[in-house]
């Protein structure tokens, strides 16, 4: 008789497609209601802040005067003399030379935006590079950096940029007489500027979606590398131009509303930060397992940083400079404030309080519609950085 045999029954393994940090990031990220809140908000201000479309949304040109309408009241409608306007209404009312409150500030927002993201942008791609030359280089070169760091560190950053400003503006007075003419960038320049993104931002993504060791750091490389080349190719334009250097500058300043002197203080001493994160980024992860068993099967130095480096150490890094970006807005807004940021008549939140705060009493409209705007995206950033901290470090989630 035959023994009988118990045999174990047959499982079947459903294969699953394994999920990327990053994907476990943004799962995360899309569970803060906050946090995606703030992110629409922002969306939709960036938006409203493209040129053309807020030439469509705003009601009247930033710079249009009416001293029939001087500090009209919120829903006042347009007594002025000008036919094309008639029948139209201040929303938010209007300022102490009857100008459009509505309008100056979503014009505003347009000066705000650029000055958050080419600030955090330079401090990223600035700091990023800084930060990974010294944390990876040998212990010389480490201690040199680091040491040029801590020296620009003991600098008063906001003294500084105020004493940057201050001569950039002089500059600029002094130049005037000199100037003539607008500095106007030909068509082609846009052109060739929107082919390069357009290349570099096909190229990042499919390298990015590879299966075989790519990742977002392709994009970000492919993108810091679009701005070196489009910087380079500004610069030769402004040479050929035939005038002076300095005359050039005044004028890209002019044509930029006093906004490129701005870019240029805020963004020589605000990648400090951002290079101590990364360096430190780099030492604890540069000793990771993972990072000796590349180097043991012969993997280069470049493709350490570009593969097992770089991806980990980039999440940090955009959430630092998002939380930063508040910092920038205010920052210019504080300049503004004291008259050395935006030239007028171009409206920034921070020339709009200056302006209008000596009248709060009499009309608090012309001074809470700048506040409100500046402090609902301040807090919207802040926001969005709390919830991609939360989403990037998996200590904070519980993982």
């Amino acid at each position: 008789m035959a023994a009988a045999t118990d045999t174990a029954p047959r499982v079947d393994f459903t294969t699953r497609k394994p999920r990327s940090p990053l994907r476990d990031a943004m799962n995360q990220l899309f569970k803060n209601k906050v946090a995606i809140a703030a992110l629409v908000f922002i969306v939709l201000e960036i938006i409203i802040a493209i040129p053309p479309v807020t030439d469509l949304i705003a009601p009247f040109p930033y710079d249009r005067t009416s001293l029939y309408d001087n500090l009209a009241p919120p829903g006042a409608p347009y007594t002025g003399r000008a036919e094309e306007y008639q029948g139209k209404i201040f929303i938010l009312g209007a300022d102490y030379l009857g100008r459009d409150l509505l309008s100056r500030t979503l014009y505003g927002a347009q000066v705000s935006l650029a000055v958050g993201f080419v600030g955090a942008t330079v401090s990223l791609i600035v700091g990023m590079l800084i930060g990974l030359i010294s944390g990876y280089s040998r212990p010389a070169i480490d201690n040199l950096l680091m040491r040029l760091v801590d020296f620009l560190y003991a600098l008063p950053l906001l003294v500084f940029i105020i004493l940057m400003q201050v001569y950039f503006k002089a500059v600029a007075r002094q130049q005037s007489s000199t100037v003539s003419g607008q500095f106007v960038l030909p068509d082609w320049f846009g052109w060739a500027v929107a082919l390069i993104f357009g290349v570099a931002v096909v190229a990042g993504v499919m390298l990015a979606r590879r299966e075989d060791g790519g990742g977002i750091q392709y994009l970000f490389i492919f993108l810091a590398g679009a701005i070196v080349l489009s910087f380079a190719l500004f610069i030769v334009l402004v040479m050929r131009t035939g005038r002076s250097f300095m005359a050039s500058l005044v004028e890209i300043d002019n044509a930029f509303g006093g906004m490129f002197f701005l870019f240029i203080a805020l963004g020589l001493l605000n990648w400090l930060g951002m290079a101590r994160i990364t360096r430190g980024q780099v030492l604890s992860v540069k000793k990771k397992e993972f990072v000796e068993a590349a180097r043991a099967i012969g993997a280069t130095d470049r493709r350490i940083i570009s593969q097992h480096l770089l991806p980990n150490i980039l999440g940090p890094a955009i959430v630092y400079e998002t939380l930063a970006i508040p910092g920038y807005i205010f920052l210019e807004a504080f300049l503004s404030f004291i008259g050395l940021g935006i030239n007028p008549p171009r409206p920034s939140w921070g020339n709009m309080i200056s302006e209008n705060y000596q009248g709060l009493r009499a009309a608090p409209w012309t001074v809470l519609v700048p506040s409100v705007a500046l402090t609902l995206t301040v807090l919207a950033f802040n926001f969005l950085g709390d919830g991609l901290r939360d989403a990037f470090d998996p200590r904070l989630r519980g993982e």
